[in-house]
């Protein structure tokens, strides 16, 4: 099936903006389905298996591994609600900075930004990049913003960094590196200055949950 919208507007009393086209196109076999969008806006496409109505409940089993006082796992007696989400996607999301004014969304992209991953319920893994060249939130300006969060059989891992700028576009890039098993969650939090006096510093922080 598909949705061919064209020529969409928006406007209040002082400004308007106009999208040329919005495309959603499925494919759906026996052996996958797929959605392929494209807009003025975002781009890509999902692939595989799916149900989005049950992608909460795969996010949930998939991270109660690792901390289960927090988010429990599935009782034995609704293991038939477990969903069977197998599925990959790519996006990008283009530039809108008059929309995004005009709406007055907290985030404005100035480039192209690209969000990528996948779940397998199979597997019992997931996996999300999340890149951003640039960008504002409120007035802080950002740039070179990579976010990769996922796990392997053991743990589940988050590792982001991004540049903050200055008002004289001097960066100071901040890592944040996470990791969460049986319970236990570690977390280190690193910046380093690239401004004129340079400074550094980190935070390394565990705890224990039951």
């Amino acid at each position: 099936g598909y949705v061919h919208i064209d020529n969409i507007f928006y406007g209040n009393k002082t400004e308007n903006f106009k999208w040329k086209r919005l495309n959603i196109d499925t494919d759906n076999t026996a052996e996958q389905q797929q959605i392929s969008i494209t807009s003025d806006f975002i781009n890509g496409e999902i692939a595989g298996e799916y149900t989005f109505k049950d992608f909460a409940n795969s996010l949930k089993n998939i991270v109660s591994q690792f901390i289960p006082s927090v988010i429990p796992p599935t009782p034995n007696s609704q293991q038939e609600l477990n969903p069977n989400n197998n599925f990959n996607w790519h996006l990008t999301v283009n530039p809108h900075i008059k929309v995004a004014q005009m709406l007055n969304l907290p985030v404005v992209l100035t480039d192209t930004a690209r969000i990528d991953g996948f779940v397998g319920d199979s597997l019992q893994a997931m996996q999300v990049n999340v890149s951003i060249p640039h960008m504002y939130a409120g007035v802080s300006q950002f740039k070179e913003i990579n976010v990769n969060l996922g796990n392997n059989k053991n743990n589940l891992q988050l590792n982001a960094q991004a540049n903050i700028l200055n008002i004289e576009d001097e960066a100071t890039l901040v890592e944040v590196k996470g990791s969460a098993e049986n319970d236990s969650i570690d977390l280190s939090i690193d910046w380093d200055a690239h401004s004129q006096p340079k400074y550094n510093g980190s935070v390394r922080l565990g705890s224990r949950l039951s």
